[in-house]
C-alpha cells in the first residue's frame, strides 16, 4: 500500500471501525454528516474542529502535539527521538509513540512522519511553545557566546523576559542602524550583536536559536507526567476505617436528604409563589428565604441553596412563569417515581448543568462531567479530596482552563466535591456506589429506603420520621410542625405558629389531632403525648378572633380595640379598609390580600367563604415543563459504513453531475444514493427534471418530488426501463 500523501488518502485507508472510532471522539463531524471522506477530511483538519478535539486530550498528548508544532515551524520532520530530545526526557519512548498514536486515530495528525494537521498547527498559534520562526540567517553558536558575554547580566535579564514566549517585544526604534562600536546602552548591544532581531519599526524578537540555546534545547518549561497523577493514599481522617457497605449506605442518606430538600424548596416556593426579577433570576431576598429554609446561612460558601435552585431549574422542575417562580409538570412526575428514581433524575441533569456560582462559566457542564468520570475511575471507597481532584483534573482536561491555573483548578475542585457530598457521589470524602449509578444507567437500585407514612411523636413537641416520607405525609406534615432536619430521619417541631399555620389552612383541631394519631407509630387508637394534644387545644381555642368575609372583602373583629389598631394601620388606605359598624370593616380588596395584611400585623385571622365555611388554601399552581429540544442523532456506525464504502467505489463529483446530466439529457430513470440529513444512505429510482445552483430537482417513482443539494449525492446508476 502506498503511503498517503494526504489526511484524506490516510483517511480512505482506514477501517470502518477507525472511521467510527473518529466520529464518536469528534461528534462535530457528524453535523452534519459529511458525504464522503475528502469533506470528512477537510472538515477535521479545519482550526475550529481540530481546536475542540485538542481541548478534550489530556496533558501528556496536548504536550506532545503542541512541542510538533513547534518541530514542524522548525522544518524538522517530528519523530520519537527528536520529540523526546526537544522534552530531555529518556526511556518515554512508548508514552511518546502512544500519543502519536492518539493524535493520529483522532486525524489531527497523519503520515510517516507524522505531521499535524493545519488546523491543528493553527490553533498552537505562530509561535508555538514560544518559540520564533527559524531565523533567515541563524546566529552560529560563537555568535550566541559572544553577544551574551558583551551584553552581560542586565542584557540576559532582558532576554529571560522572551525566553519561554511569547518571543515578540517592543523597542523604540528597533529598526534603527547600530553597530557594536557605536552600541551605547544594553538595547543597542542586544541589537547589534543580533540578539534581537528586528520584525517592524517598534517590534524586536527573540531569535528561535538563541532562545533555544538559552533553554538548554528544551521547548517547554515544565513536561507534564505522561500518566494521570494517583489517588491520595488513604489517610486516617473520618471514614477511613468505613468498608464500603457502610460508606454506600451514608451515600445514599445523603442523596435522599438532597431529594427531601428538593421537595421542600419547590413546596416553599408553591406556596409563596415568589416573583423573578426582570433578568429571570430569584431576588436576593428569596434566595434568603430558600437558604432559611434548609437551615443554610447566607454566608455558606459553597452554597447548597444556589446549587439545589440551579438545578431543579435545569431538570426542567421549577420555571419562571406568569410572573411566578412555579413548580412544573415535571415535578409531579417526578415524584410519582421511587427515591432512586428521584434521585438518578437530579444527578443526570446535575452532568449537564451549565450554572456556575458566582460567575459565568461556559465550561461547567463539562466540568462537571469530567469530575464524573474522574471519580468513575476511582476504587469504591478511595479518598477524594479538593486538591487531588483539581491535579487529576488539571492533567485529564487542560484545555478546560489550563493546567497552569492550580489555584483555579482548586477552586472549580472545591465546588465540585461539595456538589458530590450533596448528591452522595461521596461519603466521607470517599467515592460511593452512587458514582457508578450516575455512569451505568442499567445498574439497580443501590438501597434507597422506601417511602413511609409513620411519624413517632414524642413528649417534647416533636415528631420524627424513621423513614423517608411520602411526599404527600410530608407536606402535611410541614403544614403542622416546622421541619427542624431533613433526610431519612427528618425532625418536626409543633409549635404555636405551625399550628397556627395548619388552622389559617383550614384544618380544626379534631383534624389535626385525627390526622397525626393516624400517622403516629402506635396507631390510630394510641394517645397523642399530653403537651402536644394541650398545645393543639390551646391554640385552636385562640385561633380566629378575626375573620374575613368575601363580600368585597369585610373584616369581623370581636375586639373593638382590635378593629382601631386594623384601621390606623399604614395599609389600611391602600387596601380601601372602612369601618361599617363596631367590629366590623370592609376593604375593596380580594380576601387574600386582606388576609396577607392581618397576617403581617402578628393577628391569626381566618378566611371564610360566604356560606361561613372555612377557606382553605388552594391546590399549588403548576406550570409547564419546559420542553427539551430533541437532537437529531445520527447512526454513527452506519455513517462510517457508508464512508468506508464510497471510498471503494463511490463517485466523484464530477462523475456524478455528469451522470445526472446525460439522464436528463435522455429523460430516463436512474438510480440515485444519497445521505441524507441524518447521515444515513438512501436509493432511490428516480427521474432528473432539472438542475440548477447545485441542486438536482427529482421525481422518485411512486414517491414524488423531491430536491437534493450535489454534496448530498454519492451515486448514480443505470435504472430499469420505465413501465408503461
Amino acid at each position: 500500500m502506498n503511503a498517503p500523501r494526504s489526511l484524506a488518502a490516510s483517511l480512505q485507508q482506514w477501517t470502518p471501525q477507525a472511521l467510527e472510532h473518529l466520529l464518536r471522539s469528534r461528534p462535530d463531524l457528524t453535523s452534519p454528516p459529511p458525504r464522503d471522506i475528502t469533506e470528512l477530511a477537510e472538515r477535521a483538519s479545519s482550526r475550529s474542529s481540530a481546536a475542540r478535539a485538542l481541548e478534550g486530550l489530556d496533558a501528556w498528548v496536548l504536550c506532545i502535539a503542541h512541542v510538533m508544532a513547534a518541530w514542524e515551524a522548525g522544518g524538522g520532520a517530528v519523530t520519537v527521538e527528536n520529540l523526546a530530545g526537544a522534552l530531555a526526557l529518556s526511556g518515554h519512548d512508548d508514552e511518546i509513540a502512544a500519543a502519536l498514536t492518539r493524535l493520529t486515530d483522532l486525524a489531527l495528525a497523519w503520515g510517516e512522519p507524522v505531521t499535524l494537521t493545519q488546523g491543528a498547527r493553527a490553533v498552537f498559534g505562530p509561535h508555538p511553545c514560544g518559540l520564533a520562526a527559524p531565523s533567515a540567517r541563524p546566529l552560529p553558536e560563537e555568535a550566541i557566546l559572544a553577544g551574551l558575554d558583551a551584553v552581560g547580566e542586565e542584557g540576559a535579564r532582558v532576554l529571560s523576559r522572551l525566553q519561554w514566549g511569547p518571543p515578540n517585544g517592543t523597542v523604540r526604534r528597533a529598526d534603527r542602524p547600530v553597530s557594536i562600536a557605536d552600541a551605547e546602552s544594553t538595547m543597542d548591544l542586544l541589537l547589534a550583536h543580533g540578539l534581537l532581531a528586528p520584525t517592524g519599526p517598534d517590534q524586536v524578537v527573540l531569535p528561535r536559536e538563541l532562545a533555544l540555546h538559552l533553554r538548554k534545547g528544551l521547548f517547554v518549561q515544565a513536561v507534564p507526567p505522561a500518566h494521570v497523577p494517583d489517588w491520595p493514599a488513604s489517610s486516617s481522617a473520618l471514614g477511613a476505617s468505613l468498608g464500603p457497605e457502610l460508606l454506600d449506605r451514608a451515600a445514599i442518606g445523603s442523596a435522599q436528604e438532597f431529594i427531601s430538600h428538593v421537595e421542600v424548596v419547590l413546596d416553599d416556593l408553591g406556596t409563596r409563589t415568589p416573583r423573578p426579577l426582570t433578568s429571570g433570576e430569584m431576588s436576593k431576598r428569596d434566595l434568603t428565604a430558600v437558604a432559611r429554609v434548609l437551615g443554610e446561612s447566607t454566608e455558606d460558601e459553597p452554597s447548597e441553596s444556589r446549587f439545589l435552585l440551579a438545578l431543579v431549574r435545569h431538570a426542567g422542575l421549577l420555571v419562571a412563569h406568569s410572573r411566578n417562580w412555579l413548580a412544573t409538570t415535571a415535578y409531579d412526575s417526578f415524584l410519582d417515581h421511587p427515591g432512586y428514581g428521584r434521585w438518578r433524575a437530579l444527578a443526570t441533569a446535575w452532568t449537564g448543568l451549565g450554572w456556575w456560582p458566582g460567575a459565568a462559566q461556559p465550561r461547567a457542564a463539562a466540568l462537571r462531567t469530567a469530575a464524573l468520570d474522574e471519580l468513575a475511575t476511582a476504587a469504591p471507597g478511595t479518598a477524594v479530596d479538593e486538591d487531588s481532584l483539581a491535579e487529576r483534573l488539571a492533567w485529564r482536561r487542560p484545555g478546560l482552563v489550563g493546567a497552569e491555573h492550580q489555584e483555579l483548578w482548586r477552586q472549580y475542585a472545591a465546588e465540585l466535591v461539595a456538589e458530590a457530598r450533596w448528591l452522595g457521589l461521596l461519603a466521607f470524602d470517599r467515592t460511593t456506589v452512587l458514582v457508578r449509578a450516575v455512569a451505568e444507567p442499567a445498574l439497580p437500585d443501590p438501597g434507597f429506603a422506601d417511602f413511609g407514612d409513620t411519624l413517632l411523636m414524642q413528649s417534647d413537641l416533636t415528631a420524627v420520621a424513621p423513614a423517608p416520607l411520602d411526599h404527600e405525609t410530608a407536606r402535611v406534615i410541614g403544614e403542622l410542625a416546622d421541619r427542624e432536619s431533613h433526610g431519612a430521619a427528618a425532625t418536626f417541631r409543633f409549635t404555636r405558629a405551625s399550628i397556627n399555620r395548619a388552622l389559617d389552612a383550614g384544618w380544626s383541631a379534631e383534624a389535626i389531632t385525627g390526622w397525626l394519631r393516624e400517622h403516629g407509630a402506635g396507631g390510630p387508637e394510641a394517645p397523642l403525648p399530653d403537651p402536644l394534644s394541650t398545645l393543639i387545644t390551646d391554640t385552636a381555642r385562640a385561633h380566629g378572633a378575626v375573620r374575613v368575609i368575601p363580600v368585597g372583602a369585610v373584616v369581623q373583629v370581636a375586639d373593638p380595640s382590635g378593629a382601631a389598631a386594623i384601621l390606623a394601620d399604614a395599609n389600611a388606605a391602600e387596601l380601601g379598609l372602612r369601618e361599617l359598624a363596631p367590629g366590623v370593616i370592609a376593604s375593596s380588596a380580594e380576601p387574600a390580600e386582606l388576609v396577607a395584611m392581618l397576617r403581617g400585623m402578628g393577628l391569626a385571622p381566618v378566611a371564610e367563604r360566604s356560606s361561613g365555611e372555612a377557606y382553605t388554601t388552594p391546590a399549588p399552581r403548576r406550570a409547564p415543563a419546559p420542553a427539551t429540544p430533541a437532537g437529531r442523532s445520527v447512526d454513527v456506525a452506519r455513517l462510517a459504513r457508508t464512508l468506508a464504502q464510497k471510498t471503494s467505489g463511490g463517485m466523484g463529483a464530477e462523475q456524478i453531475l455528469s451522470a445526472l446530466t446525460g439522464a436528463h439529457g435522455t429523460d430516463s430513470w436512474v438510480e440515485v444514493g444519497w445521505v441524507d440529513g441524518d447521515g444515513a444512505p438512501q436509493r432511490h429510482l428516480m427521474r432528473v427534471l432539472s438542475l440548477s445552483a447545485g441542486v438536482a430537482h427529482l421525481v422518485r417513482r411512486a414517491a414524488g418530488r423531491i430536491d437534493l443539494p450535489l454534496a448530498r449525492i454519492t451515486w448514480v446508476g443505470p435504472g430499469v426501463a420505465e413501465q408503461g
